[in-house]
């Protein structure tokens, strides 16, 4: 059997619960190949207790996005071939608070589209029904836009939702004549590694080895969430700099 997919709108209603008394309980947390937001990762290091380098190197992959040359982290499922998330055990997620924005959303999935003529972005979602999942045989009715509240998306939407400009820009600069000046390892310290990038601030370097400017300066003071939005926010000028230079000469 095949997945089903439905086009969904923020007020279309839809009946799902899951929990330990569904016969399908944990069974969507193996056959592992998850994607993870730098928010993501974030969340999941805190409630650990253990730093982003570290928790990249226990649980993380690291691969190159075959379109844009970004770093793409994608975590590490559990030795053997049924693919297990190492964070599953039998009572459920032990990370469950601050799992990933995809376990949340599902059994939605939402994507964010940016309008080419007016630079703006729209959100679309489906309902995804799986033949494993067996969380649709109870009636929640809840709508769309409910269950996006109750799965405290919010957070997680507000950050993620900046890669799609960054996303974008480095798919331009790919395809640009010109090469850029950023790496993809000044890239990933930005995104994924912000220890390093902390330290090298504080030391009066950036990634790319650029001193820092003052929202960066700032930024290295605070908290890692703040710090991670200043360096998606230097990281958006830095390859917009860059495409417009390569633009510029390829005219």
């Amino acid at each position: 059997m095949e997945t089903d997919i439905y086009p969904m709108a923020p007020h279309d209603r839809f009946d799902f619960a899951c929990g330990e008394r569904r016969s399908c309980f944990n069974s969507c947390c193996g056959d592992l190949h998850q994607a993870l937001t730098p928010y993501d990762v974030l969340r999941l290091r805190g409630r650990l207790g253990i730093g982003m380098a570290e928790f990249l190197s226990l649980y993380g992959q690291r691969h190159t996005g075959p379109t844009t040359g970004m770093p793409v982290v994608t975590l590490r499922p559990l030795p053997g071939p049924e693919k297990r998330c190492p964070f599953v055990t039998e009572s459920g997620c032990r990370v469950y608070p601050d799992r990933p924005s995809s376990c949340r959303v599902y059994p939605l999935a939402r994507l964010l589209r940016r309008d080419q003529a007016s630079g703006e972005c729209r959100e679309e979602f489906y309902l995804l029904r799986e033949p494993h999942c067996k969380g649709f045989d109870r009636s929640a009715g809840q709508s769309v836009a409910e269950y996006l509240e109750r799965q405290e998306l919010a957070p997680y939407n507000r950050i993620n939702d900046r890669m799609v400009e960054l996303i974008g820009l480095q798919q331009r600069r790919q395809a640009a004549v010109t090469p850029g000046a950023l790496s993809e390892e000044a890239i990933y310290v930005a995104l994924y590694d912000l220890e390093r990038l902390r330290t090298g601030i504080l030391s009066g370097r950036m990634p790319d080895g650029t001193p820092p400017g003052p929202e960066m300066l700032r930024a290295a003071d605070q908290g890692d969430e703040e710090l991670l939005i200043a360096a998606m926010a230097w990281l958006v000028g830095r390859l917009s700099a860059v495409t417009d230079t390569a633009s510029a000469n390829s005219g």
